[in-house]
């Protein structure tokens, strides 16, 4: 976490661009009277609960980049913070020096730094969903409805992490528990759900009634015909297929799939991993 604290200080007074510089001005409309409901829906996304935290510097000194950057910063040491507790909790056997390494080494990826700097509603992905693994895995699950509150309520894809992870813990975490024990478990990590189903009606039939939604969340574009556009842009788009080949490239992610393909292949066939457990 200090590593994290040491690259991003030098930055405090980053003044936001580019889509940062709109969350920015979602967050900074907030507190100015009247009071307007609307900007928490910033480009439509159900991102209530990030857009009101990144409100509140806007509340204590209007306009304040430093105190809004200090904000994205402590969001990034959130972050940072779940990932060794994660690991913690995967990998107890870990001596804590090995843990702090492997947390110092995802602080300090360009990545992570680059969406805390840039802050906007994926900064809050970037921390509340690590925090809500946490959570899970070391079995407080009042904090872990209340980390995919936070999730949620910040973005779209936040929904859908959510939903993964909770599924995938009660699968695989929580197989052998009592069943009396994993309703109860689901029956409050619904509760998230079911208020997003509310908001969601609330927007629509109260809040912008009027107003066209952008995302197929609140039901303006169809899901078929997002996948549609996204296939036909990966299949037949020139530009789209250089970017990502530029992307896979020269960013250096063949390394990372690599990576996680040689770390599964280990995992899952029986030979290689016997002969690594052997040597």
């Amino acid at each position: 976490m200090g590593l994290t604290l040491v690259l991003l200080l030098p930055f405090i007074g980053f003044v936001p661009v580019w889509d940062a510089q709109e969350y920015w001005k979602c967050a900074e409309w907030i507190p100015k009277p009247p009071w307007r409901w609307t900007e928490l829906f910033c480009f439509d996304h159900p991102s209530t609960f990030f857009l009101f935290l990144f409100s509140i510097p806007h509340f204590i000194t209007p306009s304040s980049i430093v105190l809004t950057n200090a904000l994205a910063f402590t969001l990034g040491l959130v972050s940072v913070g779940s990932f060794y507790g994660c690991l913690r909790a995967l990998y107890p056997k870990l001596s804590t020096i090995e843990t702090a390494l492997y947390a110092g080494i995802y602080a300090a990826q360009p990545l992570m730094l680059g969406t805390v700097l840039h802050t906007t509603i994926d900064t809050g992905v970037l921390a509340f969903f690590p925090l809500m693994l946490c959570c899970l895995l070391h079995r407080k699950i009042f904090l872990a409805t209340l980390a995919g509150f936070a999730l949620i309520f910040t973005k779209e894809t936040g929904a859908a992490l959510y939903i993964g992870s909770i599924f995938l813990f009660l699968l695989f975490f929580e197989r052998r528990a009592p069943l009396e024990r994993r309703l109860r478990y689901a029956a409050l990590f619904a509760v998230p759900l079911g208020t997003l189903a509310i908001l969601i009606f609330f927007k629509k039939t109260v809040i912008m009634p009027d107003t066209p939604a952008m995302y197929s969340l609140f039901g303006a574009i169809e899901p078929q015909n997002i996948f549609a556009k996204l296939l036909r842009g990966l299949t037949f788009h020139s530009r789209m297929r250089t970017a990502l080949a530029t992307v896979f490239i020269l960013h250096f992610a063949w390394i990372a799939t690599g990576i996680v393909l040689l770390g599964s292949a280990c995992a899952l066939h029986p030979a290689i991993r016997k002969r690594i457990d052997d040597n």
